[in-house]
């Protein structure tokens, strides 16, 4: 046997686990495909979902730039051209509320602090004259925008008529002249439902908040299991830091999560089974191959044997010239000799010497001795 110093039987070993080693292969590099695939897919989710997540972050950018240069410009022609008329800066107001759906109300606030002006003035009659340091969020971005001479953003604060939003501060000087701040009081959940459109949002789950206080919710939906499918990100607006999260929904997630590792996965198990089995089959197929061949083999060795045998029958058939006398018989070669000598010589058979009954009784006769009983019984058998 084909043994190793340790007495193992590699060849045994082999006819007996290949099958399963086939299979064991098999099953791994399907294993192997599908965790990539898997890889390669939740890749592709977090990859959708981080270009969603900077296009909304652009939006909200791009949106809140545009609002905060509006104010500052009503601001500057201010600056320019001094305090204007109240019955012309409300006219210019009102255009600025049908351009932007999502401001409430533009307000001026002078520099005590104390509400002025306000469009528009219905529903609001109760804010004029009040003191913006009263309420502190509203007041102390005011009070940055004066300092800073830029334009601040408040804080998450309580509409006035209800709902949460912001106010953008924009400071006016006259010179060197601090001349009040301009709000635009916008409500949160138009902004950034105009920020972004269903074109942008479908698909994705956004939360806004600020400093833990949620602002704007779209299209709530649990978070997904995989970190790399949720993406935050941060809007730093003077003043204030928006948090952004975005992930995708339930429904994006169906649409990116294809069926083809789970099929690969499948598809490698049944080819494990059938791999093995295959093996297995070939390898009782070469035995009996092998079994075969040895009975064929043996059979071979048989039929040879069988046709030297014949042979010899051959050669102890037919008309054989013998003498009438001597009863030698003649050879092939033309040689004669005795018969017991050409059949020994011819087969497998050989002689062995005695008298039949009539020579007996010839023998004794002949010789005058006495002829023992069992001779004369045969010699009277054979009459």
């Amino acid at each position: 046997m084909n043994l190793d110093e340790s007495g193992f039987n590699k060849k045994l070993f082999l006819k007996g686990w290949l099958p399963a080693l086939v299979a064991l292969v098999t099953i791994v590099t399907s294993l192997v495909l599908w965790l990539a695939l898997e890889a390669k897919q939740d890749f592709s989710i977090a990859k959708t979902t981080k270009a969603n997540a900077e296009n909304v972050q652009n939006q909200i950018n791009a949106r809140m730039e545009s609002r905060i240069r509006a104010l500052m410009r009503m601001a500057k022609r201010w600056e320019f051209s001094g305090r204007p008329v109240r019955a012309a800066w409300e006219d210019d107001v009102a255009n600025y509320l049908h351009d932007y759906q999502d401001l409430q109300a533009i307000e001026w606030i002078d520099s005590s602090h104390l509400v002025r002006w306000i469009v528009p003035l219905k529903g609001n009659e109760t804010k004029l004259g009040v003191n913006l340091l009263l309420e502190q969020r509203r007041g102390r971005a005011a009070e940055m925008a004066q300092q800073e001479r830029e334009p601040v953003v408040t804080q998450p604060v309580e509409l006035f008529h209800g709902g949460t939003g912001f106010v953008i501060y924009a400071p006016i000087y006259i010179g060197t002249n601090f001349d009040g701040v301009l709000g635009g009081v916008f409500n949160a959940q138009k902004v950034f439902d105009t920020c972004l459109p269903d074109r942008i949002a479908t698909g994705n789950s956004i939360a806004i908040s600020e400093s833990g206080v949620k602002i704007y919710q779209r299209n709530p939906s649990p978070l997904p299991a995989g970190q790399d499918w949720i993406v935050d990100s941060k809007i730093e607006l003077n003043g204030t830091v928006w948090n952004v999260r975005v992930w995708p929904t339930p429904e994006l997630m169906a649409q990116l999560d294809t069926s083809l590792p789970k099929i690969i996965l499948l598809v490698g198990l049944v080819m494990s089974l059938l791999l093995s089995v295959a093996v297995r089959l070939t390898q009782v197929a070469r035995i009996q191959v092998g079994k075969i061949a040895e009975q064929t083999t043996e059979l071979k060795r048989f039929n040879q044997e069988l046709r030297e045998a014949l042979e010899k029958v051959k050669t102890l058939s037919g008309l054989l010239p013998i003498c009438g006398r001597c009863k030698k018989v003649r050879d092939d070669g033309g040689y004669w000799s005795q018969i017991e000598t050409y059949v020994t010589r011819h087969s497998d058979a050989s002689f062995s010497h005695g008298l039949c009954p009539e020579c007996s009784i010839k023998f004794f006769e002949d010789g005058g001795l006495p002829m023992p009983d069992k001779v004369r019984e045969a010699a009277k058998k054979m009459k």
